[in-house]
């Protein structure tokens, strides 16, 4: 989509993924519920509860729409939450304002 390609250049200096986003009601903190889950969409990336409705509002509107997320909580098995927070949490932070701050930047918007 034409709205990805805008956004790949703000995105370069970040590691990115693309893939399916799984939703739920719940946590997905257990490394046995993590491989149940992986094993539902080949590209799954990981679940998010927050998304989406939003996603859902989209496409049933026919809107274009993708999300940005920074995980903490990786969908692979051999995740631990505490672990993998503790790992990701400064990492977030600092590709969060990156990716922030070149979305304000942006003359085209």
């Amino acid at each position: 989509p034409a709205w990805l390609e805008w956004l790949r250049p703000v995105l370069k200096p970040v590691r990115c993924f693309e893939g399916t986003v799984l939703s739920g009601n719940e946590f997905a903190g257990n490394p046995e519920r993590k491989k149940e889950l992986s094993r539902l969409a080949k590209n799954a990336l990981l679940v998010d509860m927050e998304a989406a409705g939003v996603a859902q509002v989209a496409r049933k509107l026919g809107i274009p729409f993708g999300v940005v997320k920074t995980v903490s909580d990786r969908l692979a098995p051999e995740g631990a939450v505490a672990a993998d927070y503790r790992l990701f949490l400064r990492k977030a932070a600092e590709q969060s304002s990156l990716i922030f701050s070149r979305l304000l930047s942006e003359k085209s918007l």
